[in-house]
């Protein structure tokens, strides 16, 4: 999985053995990427059958440490879940859409519990 709720709300670097950081930034939600990638998430989230007026949607990306960006997420959440949650709610469970780095193709997608 590239991210969770917790590392949307801030940037954050992860590591793990023998890999190079990668650092998660939430992107401005008017930008053009962000607009594009919420475009390109939507279906694949309304496949689903949630009301997606029901959830706030948060675009971020992930860059190497060099910079170069490797991928894009969209996460569809619970706009009352507590900052720094990980996870659903109890009324609506997250939900993630990964795209590749110019979100033009959707690598994964799932239910984060």
């Amino acid at each position: 999985m590239l991210a969770t709720a917790f590392a949307v709300l801030s940037p954050i670097a992860s590591m793990a053995d023998g890999e190079d950081v990668v650092v998660w930034k939430r992107l401005d939600p008017t930008s053009a990427l962000a607009r594009h990638a919420v475009q390109i998430a939507r279906p694949v989230f309304e496949q689903h059958g949630p009301h997606i007026e029901d959830y706030q949607i948060v675009v971020f990306q992930s860059k190497s440490a060099d910079g170069t960006p490797l991928a894009v997420g969209v996460l569809f959440r619970d706009p009352d879940t507590p900052i720094g949650m990980r996870g659903s709610s109890e009324e609506y469970p997250s939900y993630e859409v990964q795209l590749n780095a110019d979100a033009t193709l959707v690598i994964n997608s799932y239910t984060s519990e």
